[in-house]
């Protein structure tokens, strides 16, 4: 992810648009899912589903180009233990432009939550010390 977004507000409100067209769908999703939706996340256009079973749970929908538009689907759990972080993730659509996230996003977003579901702290690897 990029550091942050350094721009103009007119800027921000086009990278940010077409997430802003999903919240209500993602909002309503979170909330049938028990999960709470996160934007723009360290200042850059991006939603979050997190969520907690047995260990933190991510959905993560984010521009990932910001000159040619286009968005990824990633996703995560991981799992601290003695300041180490141990995880799994895997970027699901990558360089995609975002009528192809918003056109199957029901289907994405349950097919993301069964792949997490599916992962469990026994699977995850070490991803490094945590910063205290």
């Amino acid at each position: 992810m990029p550091d942050g977004f350094h721009g103009s507000k007119e800027e921000w409100e086009k990278l940010e648009a077409p997430l802003v067209e999903i919240d209500e769908l993602l909002q309503n999703f979170a909330r049938e899912n028990n999960m709470k939706l996160v934007k723009n996340y360290h200042n850059w256009p991006c939603r979050h589903l997190r969520w907690i079973k047995d260990i933190p749970k991510l959905i993560e929908i984010a521009l990932e180009d910001k000159e040619l538009m286009t968005f990824r689907v990633w996703i995560c759990t991981f799992h601290d233990i003695e300041q180490k972080r141990f995880w799994k993730h895997a970027t699901l659509k990558s360089n995609v432009s975002f009528p192809e996230i918003r056109d199957n996003l029901a289907e994405i977003l349950a097919d993301s939550k069964k792949m997490l579901e599916s992962w469990s702290a026994k699977g995850l690897k070490f991803a490094g010390e945590i910063n205290k």
